[in-house]
């Protein structure tokens, strides 16, 4: 998981250079604007796992989002990449309820 989202920030960042904007460039710059908070150490696998879900969910809401703007702007290179990152993400928070079932 830790590689898949490294290589989404890195997807999003191109995205973003393509589409002639300037993605953020520090950690600080996007805690300050995530609705995902971060969290200290933990070493309990059930917590753990229930905090990765509940940001997932959060994550595919603002993917939704993004999506659905896309959409309506004809931009359907962003479509293509939060539809995809949706479909994964269905599949890690379904892998993510069965475990914690």
């Amino acid at each position: 998981m830790y590689d898949s989202t490294a290589d989404k920030v890195d997807e999003v960042a191109e995205r973003i250079l393509m589409l002639g904007d300037t993605p953020k460039h520090n950690f600080s710059d996007y805690l300050k604007t995530s609705q995902i908070t971060e969290t200290g150490i933990m070493s309990n696998g059930d917590e753990i796992a229930g905090l990765i879900l509940d940001s997932l969910k959060v994550l595919i809401a603002q993917e939704r989002k993004t999506l659905e703007i896309a959409s309506e702007g004809g931009d359907e290179a962003t479509v293509a990449l939060m539809s995809d990152f949706i479909s994964e993400q269905e599949k890690d928070i379904w892998m993510l309820t069965s475990y914690l079932s």
